[in-house]
C-alpha cells in the first residue's frame, strides 16, 4: 500500500502505508515432465495492516484491523505423467 487510507467514514483515522517484498524462482524441465519453484513473501518480516473494516468513527485502538502475514517461504515440485 503506497499511501495511507482512511478507515472511518469521517476520515480522521488512517491505516499507515507499507511496502513488503518477495521473490520467486523456478525451473521447468525442457521436456515438460516436472517443475519446481521456491517463493518467499514478506521477506523483510514487516508488521503491517493488510485490511481494515470500515466504521463510522475509529481510533488507533479500534478492533477493525487485520494484520498481514509474516515471512512466508513456499516450495513445490510437480510432476506430469
Amino acid at each position: 500500500m503506497l499511501s495511507a487510507y482512511p478507515v472511518d467514514y469521517v476520515n480522521r483515522t488512517f491505516a499507515p502505508s507499507y511496502s513488503i517484498w518477495g521473490a520467486t524462482v523456478g525451473y521447468a524441465d525442457p521436456k515438460g515432465k516436472w517443475r519446481a519453484f521456491l517463493q518467499g513473501q514478506n521477506l523483510g518480516d514487516k508488521k503491517y495492516i493488510s485490511s481494515a473494516s470500515q466504521t463510522f468513527s475509529a481510533t488507533a485502538a479500534s478492533a477493525i484491523y487485520t494484520p498481514g502475514l509474516g515471512r512466508n517461504i513456499t516450495a513445490a515440485i510437480t510432476y506430469a505423467f
